[in-house]
């Protein structure tokens, strides 16, 4: 049949060959297929809307199914088909079964109608062609749909300035909507469509929904022609008419919010810009103001991370109105209730991002809803890392906005399937298991069970041997601080500390590590003491003396105390040779590089740098004259351990410069000390050998109102230096020291080191 029409066409008969299609329902066998030539001359509108109206997949099919009607339809009518079948397969009132058929007779019909348009495509009305391009997103077989998408549009660049004019500006928005999700990039076209979309009447027919369709569209296709910028101009100035705005949906208004953002990312036309940011504002101003029923817009979760993700995009102000309603929102049941991981993780990366720090309970409320989902839903870890890492950065200080996130992490972590290791930890990289590491030293976790399950994750073989120097200098650095820093005692954790740095330290003995990373790692061999492998320490050492110039002040300041932390260390176990340790040289380097560019270091940068080098014997005068006269200018910045820290430091190196002492011993009279900070003062006044009774006096007062805080040997060094200085110290500091501390009586003080 179909040669004979064929022939039929080449002799010049008037026939016009439509389609060849197969229509499939349950109740066809392959003996009762049947193929159907639809000969045609002019569309039948009456069976075309028939289509359009029927409610029921089986309905649809029985219409094209009819003998008489099949033989006079045309492929228009195939288009309608089409398209009902894809709102009823769209739509949830139907059963899966019915579902099922409309999915096999929507690819039937997308085949015939792309065969169809080979043959003839005159035969197809532009409209008809629209609704195909319509329908075809929501079809699930992407490889037929975009074939045909891309045969529509060639068809429909064919008919030139005719598409404008034929089409209503209603169908000229749905053909850009779907090559947007289409993904499809005919510049040709779209640029017609925008020129039409921009006139006055065509703009005065689109309510809000669809505005913010038009406005999704555009932003999605990127397009950098002035014709696309004029009608996003266009359209982002309607948005200030309030009858559009009234009627505005806040899916609506969220929708534009999104286009905004993204027309944002990629605009070129000041102009554009401009009007955008003005329709922001104005939607902002539209979602914060009451319902006319003075009920506020209720809100997804979704769309409030849209809102804070566009007001991050701009930078908007923190005073905003808008963030007040948007955080009210987040305490509502509705907001909360469907709130994916995703979603709580964009609006704290937003909140990050704006600085958005002064809404505390909106932040635990977000942790308490993550509690929750971790429990329920396989959770991605590079997504909750983000998330994580958002949370520290606006309330990393307060205990109770991160104790769902200390709770949330460390279900994931201890969580086990069957039996079997954590999956969530077995999903995690090297990076981010590192990051895990820093989250739980960060919020102070401790939850040993969880500590020790990622340790042992990490000292498993496949990660251990794979693990990247950056990962390996992340999860030492964290971890050592972690130790250091808990109130309570992490005996467990502690022995796998060492593990750690024996399985990890190898990974450091490369070039690879950035400043950061070798400073970083420098400082956890020294808070964690670990000795058994000092030739990682000299390379990193070496490596950071090499890499100076790219070094900041702080990251050689923090390589310097390392050096002068470990020298103690090794000191009071006999592991110090005559001639230094190897990486004394280093150290000399550090202070050199550091007496070059005093200008720019801190009280802190100081004091730890004449701790160091009072450590270290590092008593280059010029050197050490710099670093002098930078704490002389930083005095009145110090603080009472800093104003300490320097004093012994200049005292271990014996500088000899008592009008500086004076100064800062002036400084730590008005400061509110502890014990420990006053018996180094005492401690450094007598290694100086400069009798000055009212700070004697001063500070041994501090002492003795926190005699139950001060250490044995604190006590000792400041009965040193009373002695050393021939002052008498306090009988109730030295009944302290033997009665309390000692327990012992008779005893003879000597000198007691730091």
């Amino acid at each position: 049949m179909r040669l004979l029409l064929q022939l039929l066409t080449l002799l010049g008969a008037q026939i016009q060959f439509s389609a060849c299609f197969v229509l499939w329902s349950p109740s066809t066998t392959p003996s009762r297929v049947r193929q159907r030539v639809c000969l045609f001359e002019q569309a039948d509108e009456s069976h075309w809307r028939t289509i359009k109206r029927c409610g029921t997949v089986d309905g649809v099919i029985s219409i094209l199914q009819e003998e008489s009607d099949i033989s006079r339809s045309d492929p228009n009518m195939c288009a309608a088909a089409l398209c009902r079948l894809t709102d009823l397969w769209s739509s949830q009132s139907i059963s899966d079964a019915d579902k099922a058929i409309s999915q096999k007779n929507i690819s039937i019909l997308i085949k015939e109608i792309h065969q169809a348009l080979k043959n003839d495509s005159a035969s197809f009305k532009l409209r008809a062609l629209v609704n195909v391009l319509f329908a075809l997103p929501k079809h699930k077989d992407k490889h037929d749909t975009i074939h045909l998408a891309n045969r529509i549009c060639h068809v429909m660049e064919e008919y030139e300035d005719d598409l404008v004019q034929s089409l209503r500006p209603f169908h000229l928005m749905e053909c850009l909507s779907s090559l947007s999700v289409l993904e499809l990039h005919y510049p040709t076209l779209v640029g017609r469509i925008c020129q039409r979309l921009e006139k006055g009447d065509a703009l005065a027919t689109f309510d809000a929904r669809q505005l913010a369709a038009g406005l999704k569209a555009l932003a999605i296709l990127e397009y950098t022609d002035e014709n696309t910028f004029a009608v996003q101009r266009a359209f982002a100035r309607r948005w200030r008419k309030q009858r559009i705005r009234q009627t505005a949906t806040t899916s609506d208004i969220c929708q534009a919010l999104f286009s905004a953002r993204r027309m944002m990312q990629y605009t070129t036309d000041k102009s554009l810009e401009d009007e955008i940011t003005t329709m922001i504002y104005t939607l902002f101003r539209e979602l914060a103001s009451p319902l006319p029923n003075n009920k506020a817009r209720a809100m997804t979760a979704g769309q409030v991370a849209e809102v804070i993700m566009t007001a991050s995009a701009i930078q908007v102000n923190v005073t905003n109105p808008i963030f007040n309603h948007i955080m009210e929102t987040l305490n509502q049941d509705y907001t909360m209730k469907r709130a994916t991981i995703s979603d709580v993780s964009r609006i704290l990366s937003s909140m990050k991002r704006l600085s958005l720090s002064m809404y505390p309970l909106a932040v635990q409320g977000l942790g308490v809803k993550l509690v929750y989902l971790v429990q329920q839903e396989p959770v991605e870890p590079g997504e909750v890392m983000n998330l994580f890492r958002s949370a520290l950065a606006l309330h990393q200080r307060d205990a109770q906005v991160m104790e769902p996130y200390e709770k949330a992490v460390c279900f994931l972590i201890l969580e086990r399937t069957a039996g079997n290791a954590s999956f969530f930890l077995q999903q995690c990289t090297d990076i981010e298991l590192s990051s895990l590491v820093r989250v739980l030293s960060l919020i102070r976790c401790s939850n040993e069970d969880a500590l020790v399950t990622l340790a042992e994750r990490i000292l498993e073989p496949d990660m251990a041997e794979s693990c990247s120097p950056k990962a390996a200098s992340q999860i030492l650095t964290y971890y050592t601080s972690l130790i250091d820093s808990s109130a309570e005692e992490l005996n467990e954790l502690q022995s796998h500390l060492s593990e750690l740095f024996h399985e990890l330290g190898t990974h450091l003995l490369c070039a690879q590590l950035s400043p950061a990373e070798t400073s970083a790692s420098m400082q956890a061999y020294a808070k964690a003491s670990y000795v058994q492998d000092m030739g990682i320490f000299d390379h990193l050492a070496n490596h950071l003396a090499a890499i100076l110039d790219t070094c900041s002040v702080r990251q050689v300041t923090q390589g310097l105390w390392s050096c002068g932390k470990l020298v103690g260390f090794e000191s009071e176990h006999g592991d110090v040779d005559d001639f230094g340790p190897p990486y004394l040289e280093a150290a000399r380097k550090y202070a050199e590089y550091l007496a070059s560019i005093t200008p720019e270091m801190n009280a802190k940068d100081i004091s730890q740098t004449l701790w160091a080098i009072g450590r270290l014997g590092i008593d280059n005068e010029k050197v050490v004259s710099l670093f002098a006269d930078r704490a002389r200018q930083l005095i009145p910045e110090c603080n009472s351990q800093e104003v300490a820290t320097i004093l012994w430091g200049l005292a271990r190196v014996a500088y000899d410069n008592r009008e500086l002492v004076s100064e800062l011993t002036n400084r730590i009279l008005v400061l509110k000390a502890s014990s420990q900070e006053a018996a180094t003062v005492l401690y450094s006044l007598g290694r100086m050998e400069i009798q000055d009774e009212s700070v004697f006096s001063a500070m041994s007062a501090v002492m003795m109102t926190q005699v139950e805080t001060a250490s044995a040997q604190s006590i000792a060094n400041a009965l040193w230096a009373f002695r050393t200085v021939e002052l008498h110290p306090p009988r109730q500091l030295m009944d302290s020291w033997v009665t309390q501390k000692l327990g012992l009586e008779g005893v003879t003080i000597g000198q007691v080191d730091l």
